[in-house]
């Protein structure tokens, strides 16, 4: 799963996104890591309404889209992750920030809404 979600660049930094692609989630915001960190890779798990445009943001980017996974397939992606990234900040809980910290994957988050009471 890692050689899918990194685009065949396994050794390479993985960051990733699970849930809605929405504008509210502020997946755009990611675009600003991936220069922070050079040569990281990012996979968007999931699908919305904010896809197409997220595609044409990112279409010259190390960004890879799985679409939705459940599963197997979700817990290897998680699995798959070095950072797992949560830029919205209009959580109020943020249940896939539980699942990233019970798999084990290092959580970034922003300081607002629920996100910042589940991550130190």
């Amino acid at each position: 799963m890692r050689a899918k979600m990194s685009d065949n660049h396994p050794e390479a930094p993985l960051c990733v996104y699970v849930g809605r692609l929405g504008a509210e989630k502020r997946l755009d915001r990611l675009k600003d890591v991936l220069e922070a960190i050079p040569g990281s890779r990012l996979a968007l798990v999931g699908k919305g309404p904010d896809e197409e445009r997220l595609r044409e943001l990112y279409k010259d980017s190390p960004v890879v889209f799985t679409g939705q996974l459940t599963g197997d397939d979700l817990s290897a992606a998680f699995a798959s992750a070095d950072i797992f990234t949560m830029p919205s900040d209009s959580e109020t809980l943020g249940f896939v920030v539980l699942e990233a910290m019970a798999s084990g994957v290092p959580t970034v988050g922003v300081a607002a809404g629920g996100v910042c009471d589940l991550i130190e």
